[in-house]
């Protein structure tokens, strides 16, 4: 095979899309601009790009935006992609300069050197896990195009080596050698230009952290004073209500923000932003409307938070009040259970400790119906043996929206939540190594 780029080459143009270019993950795109032909033609190419909820991403992407997945985002610029909006694929030409166009599995297959060993990876080696392939940059960064984190092109730590401040992390599975690549042990990582690793302040008296998650747990801290597991269990609720957009439109447009205020809530919002000169729109006018409403409005529940033990169990107690008392919700006591399951591994997360289990729990989204009922037995890694793919479906029964079709042999992951469909059959909420939440029938899941 021909030798296309160096390994450092290759890397730079992979940093420079994730720095440079405004990217969304749509399956099988191969560097399209999303134009409006685009965007119908890559709808109708592939059912994960069906569901409602990346219709509506795709959608409203503007035209200066170029769409990627995983393994067409190392193809794309083997194939010559350079960011021209007025080409079909931004300047990539299919399937040329002897690279076949294969999946992330069928793409590791044909790599040298493959390991598990992490140890003295080379710059511009191909990363994988099932499914999905990244490619290393040096420093412990990897480039990776995947809907999970902020659903685009994205540098990320490579959690085989460590954990790095201001990356999400991602553990791989295999690393190897891409036959188009000329590699030299001695090349200088291709990282992003180094910044202070201390977040900045605002004038509120809180750290803005890496993502708006964090800004909101250092508000929790930092402001209201509230204990790690409090905190977490504020933040699990918040992640299920809008995934900390602050712009999040909910319940037909009747609810906003973060906290999904409804209504006259809504209304209480923009009133006591106006009023005291905050941005109803923005992550911290909001995050300050929200200790006001507690101070005022909320004050049973400000003082169970304040009051739930720095534990574990302390995070549960807090997300589940939450939710029941000051979301309210459908289903409040069974959506309120997820959540605070999901709070004891946010917990873990920001005390630096491990769940019991090691293992995550479920963490419901705005889109995907809570689970009702949960069995530990049944928790575990799962194969789809449907031969013709199985859907992920956001609620369980074949009615329900699917969000996508997981392919034969697609391992996912069930932590004992389930809910039965009409019919008696179980569907369990699994969770892909990409992070998509959904259902899947158990009569075509096979313990892995």
């Amino acid at each position: 095979m021909a030798i296309l780029m160096k390994a450092t080459e290759y890397a730079k143009k992979l940093r420079d899309i994730a720095l440079n270019y405004k990217t969304l993950y749509v399956m099988g795109c191969i560097g399209s601009p999303l134009n409006v032909a685009n965007k119908k033609r890559y709808i109708n190419h592939h059912v994960y790009n069906q569901s409602a909820v990346r219709q509506r991403m795709i959608n409203a992407a503007t035209d200066d935006t170029f769409g990627f997945d995983c393994v067409c985002l190392l193809k794309s610029v083997l194939w010559g992609w350079s960011g021209d909006k007025s080409k079909t694929y931004g300047g990539a030409i299919y399937a040329t300069n002897g690279v076949p166009d294969v999946s992330a599995d069928g793409m590791i297959r044909l790599c040298k050197d493959v390991s598990t060993d992490f140890s003295n990876l080379l710059i511009g080696e191909a990363l994988w896990c099932r499914g999905h392939i990244g490619l290393y940059i040096g420093d412990g960064l990897a480039v990776e195009c995947t809907p999970k984190w902020k659903n685009c092109v994205q540098i990320t730590a490579v959690g085989n080596i460590g954990t790095k401040a201001g990356y999400n992390a991602r553990r791989w599975t295999k690393r190897g050698k891409l036959p188009y690549i000329e590699y030299d042990a001695k090349a200088e990582p291709v990282v992003p230009p180094r910044t202070s690793t201390a977040s900045s302040s605002t004038s509120g008296g809180y750290a803005v952290g890496k993502d708006n998650e964090e800004t909101c747990y250092n508000f929790f801290t930092q402001v209201m004073k509230l204990n790690v597991a409090a905190s977490c269990g504020i933040l699990s609720n918040i992640k299920s209500e809008s995934g900390f957009n602050p712009k999040a439109l909910g319940d037909n447009g009747t609810s906003y923000g973060i906290c999904q205020w409804h209504k006259t809530r809504w209304t209480r919002l923009k009133d006591w932003c106006s009023k005291n000169k905050k941005d109803d729109t923005t992550l911290d006018g909001q995050l300050w409307f929200l200790k006001y409403e507690l101070e005022v409005h909320y004050k049973t529940v400000y003082s169970t938070i304040k009051a739930v033990p720095n534990t574990e169990q302390g995070a549960y107690n807090a997300a589940y009040n939450w939710c029941v008392k000051y979301e309210v919700p459908a289903n409040k006591e069974t959506v309120g259970a997820n959540r605070g399951e999901y709070a004891k591994t946010l917990f873990q997360k920001y005390s630096g400790g491990t769940t019991s289990s090691g293992s995550s729990v479920q963490q419901t989204s705005s889109n995907v119906e809570p689970a009702q009922k949960y069995d530990k037995a049944i928790a575990g890694r799962y194969k789809v043996n449907a031969r013709f793919g199985l859907h992920i479906r956001a609620g369980a029964g074949t009615t329900k929206k699917s969000l996508g079709v997981l392919p034969y042999n697609t391992v996912v992951n069930n932590y004992g939540f389930y809910t039965v469909a009409t019919n008696g059959t179980k569907w369990y909420y699994v969770l892909t190594s990409d992070g998509q939440l959904g259902y899947c029938s158990s009569r075509y899941l096979k313990k892995a």
